[in-house]
């Protein structure tokens, strides 16, 4: 999800900066501008980060929907998969890994039109191996999707 020109970019960045709310914000602009399918994905707003932690907001509209009007899957998959890589960037890894296994638990529905939080931890973060847990909040801050994610970070 992260090229390689993206994070040389960062890496010289102290790294008691690295993870602040506006480098991770900056980052994540500079993913959008690659023009890929990030752009389904373009009104995350990064709310917090720190240290092994991302929290963004993200307005979910009839585009990112089913036909049942709630959030596609593979939507919440994207946002999960981008946050989750976020916060492991955050964590100071100027590598933001390869998916080795991303798993989501859908709990409740997503309803279209309203506001919505996600959450990225980075649990534990090894030489080559992140494992990373993300969560998915509706608008009355009841818990829609837990996730986890492995990554795999080259070298």
């Amino acid at each position: 999800m992260f090229s390689k020109y993206i994070l040389n970019k960062y890496k010289l960045c102290p790294i008691n900066k690295f993870y602040s709310t506006e480098n991770i914000e900056r980052i994540f602009q500079d993913i959008l501008r690659f023009n890929g399918y990030e752009k389904t994905i373009k009104n995350i707003k990064i709310l917090k980060s720190e240290k092994g932690y991302v929290k963004s907001q993200f307005y979910v509209d009839k585009s990112h929907c089913n036909l049942n009007k709630t959030l596609y899957g593979g939507c919440s998959a994207t946002l999960i998969d981008c946050i989750t890589s976020l916060a492991l960037l955050s964590n100071g890894k100027n590598n933001g890994g390869i998916s080795m296994n991303l798993n989501l638990n859908y709990l409740r529905a997503i309803q279209m039109d309203q506001n919505i939080i996600i959450e990225g931890i980075a649990t534990k973060v090894g030489k080559n191996v992140a494992y990373l847990k993300g969560k998915i909040y509706d608008k009355d801050n009841r818990l829609c999707l837990t996730a986890s994610h492995i990554k795999y970070m080259q070298n």
